[in-house]
């Protein structure tokens, strides 16, 4: 036993000579710390399963931790190893790309692009006569016949129309573009991509922010109607108002740009066991650990930003601008600053008529989820689901569950455009991270018993119960599939008072549209 673990410690520090690691190669250290950890399973079926005395039991521990010792330090060498001959392979590739360019340069000099392609369109497609055409989002790359990923400059693109004709018909309208290479005698590059033109006074479906970090936000148009909100046939929700959606769930890239970062100006934060920090994780996943007061003060906040009026009053805070997260109550102690939520944050106010962002109502929520007017429509004007157990977004498209909905088979939390979107392009409306609304619950009002006024109710009037917690909804990516994710009438209420944060709570903001 000892002289395998010696001879295993033997092979740490191999060097690496000539264009490949020295040593014993990979499949010999696989089969070293194969055997290796066979007979250290040996060692421990010896001592408890044949009763050694404490003198041997006390020799085979010692054992059992030389061989552990020495698998580690091989597993130490072979990734070395395996890292060393990724490397190796890397520069054995590009010295014989090198090799190609060189060649071609030598006997007819650096080759220009021959080709480009849009790999991300425009963000806005939506135009209406005699707007100017945005490149806002654009990415585009070059093809030189050796390289296709050349990054081509926006700068050097041109739109032919610069804005679309006054007499274009309303509907597709192709634009060409020509890039401009700096290079003299290069030749002109056209692509062309797709606009629609929209009918006079037609609402855009899609109208994109810019914040003044670069980051993109589209807010989706979603119409006034009606809607059954759950089996009983008299129980009819009037959108009495249109409102934008956010795209996509808030993400951990978006709120800390509008949030910025704590107030000693790291940006580190503890994750203190939740999969999904604001401050510790991927940009492109959506925000987690987010408590009803960090959701309006991010709306507020990036209201102030884009030039908006606050949605929300709260008589402790005079400048929601100079707001950072480490000030925001919260109820949580340990690596979680802060101080358990106060009466002015608990009072706070919603000003109908502030054009800023705003948290969705639950009924708004729920409206955007099924994809609104795409629904089928009985003959008073009122969309009906078929069944009220049967439910998500991206159904009306004849979409299947699994491709629009992360749930607990996908494996954790997804980025925010992983599934494919509801009729409205709202992303993830069903699963991946429950999305905090203005509602307060009823009081005594369960996950499946809202306890909602009954009769026909309009979306104005109606904003939440007396409860003392908010309302949570869409299920997240821990809900098994064909359970509560797909019951139209299925929210958490927050087990904690409004100021609590957790893992898998998360939010997506409106803005008025009327």
């Amino acid at each position: 036993a000892a002289a395998l673990a010696f001879g295993l410690l033997a092979l740490a520090g191999c060097p690496v000579e000539g264009n490949k690691p020295s040593g014993p190669d990979i499949k010999e250290l696989n089969a070293a710390i194969t055997a290796a950890e066979a007979n250290l399973a040996s060692v421990e079926i010896s001592e408890y399963g044949k009763g050694l005395a404490f003198e041997q039991k006390w020799v085979l521990d010692n054992e059992a931790e030389e061989y552990q010792s020495a698998i580690d330090a091989a597993k130490t060498v072979r990734d070395k190893k395996n890292a060393a001959q990724t490397e190796v392979d890397k520069a054995i590739a590009d010295l014989a790309l090198a090799t190609e360019v060189f060649d071609l340069v030598k006997e007819d000099g650096i080759p220009w692009l021959s080709s480009i392609t849009i790999t991300q369109p425009p963000a806005n497609l939506e135009y209406q006569r005699g707007d100017s055409i945005q490149l806002n989002g654009m990415t585009i790359t070059g093809s030189n016949g050796i390289r296709d990923d050349f990054p081509v400059p926006l700068a050097q693109c041109a739109a032919a129309p610069a804005a679309v004709p006054v007499d274009a018909e309303p509907g597709k309208l192709s634009i060409t573009l020509t890039y401009t290479p700096a290079e003299t005698g290069a030749p002109p590059l056209t692509v062309a991509f797709e606009i629609t033109v929209l009918q006079p006074g037609e609402i855009r479906q899609k109208e994109v922010y810019t914040l003044p970090t670069g980051e993109e936000i589209a807010m989706m148009y979603v119409p006034r109607g009606k809607f059954q909100r759950d089996s009983t046939a008299a129980n009819i929700t009037v959108v009495d108002k249109a409102y934008r959606m956010a795209e996509t769930e808030t993400s951990n890239g978006i709120y800390k740009a509008v949030m910025g970062k704590k107030k000693d100006d790291t940006g580190a934060w503890v994750n203190d066991g939740a999969f999904n920090h604001p401050y510790v994780s991927d940009a492109s996943k959506p925000v987690g650990n987010i408590s009803f007061f960090d959701a309006i003060a991010f709306c507020n906040k990036l209201s102030v930003m884009l030039g908006k009026t606050p949605v929300y009053s709260v008589s402790s805070v005079d400048d929601w601008g100079k707001l950072t997260y480490n000030t925001i109550p919260v109820v949580r102690t340990g690596s979680l600053p802060g101080t358990p939520g106060d009466d002015a944050w608990n009072a706070v106010t919603w000003n109908d008529e502030a054009d800023g962002f705003r948290l969705p109502t639950e009924w708004e929520w729920m409206w955007a989820e099924i994809g609104a007017t795409h629904r089928e429509e009985n003959d008073a004007g009122v969309v009906v689901l078929p069944d009220y157990d049967n439910v998500w977004a991206g159904q009306e498209l004849e979409e299947t569950f699994d491709d629009c909905v992360n749930h607990n088979g996908n494996g954790g939390v997804e980025a925010v455009k992983n599934k494919k979107p509801n009729a409205l392009g709202l992303y993830h409306m069903t699963g991946n991270v429950q999305e905090t609304c203005w509602d307060k619950a009823e009081s005594g009002a369960s996950g499946t018993d809202p306890k909602w006024p009954a009769g026909e109710q309009t979306v104005s009037s109606y904003k939440g119960g007396a409860g003392s917690n908010r309302v949570e909804t869409g299920g997240n990516y821990q809900n098994a599939d064909g359970t509560n994710l797909k019951k139209f009438v299925y929210r958490s209420i927050e087990n904690t008072p409004q100021f609590g944060r957790w893992g898998a709570q998360g939010f997506r903001f409106a803005i008025n549209a009327d």
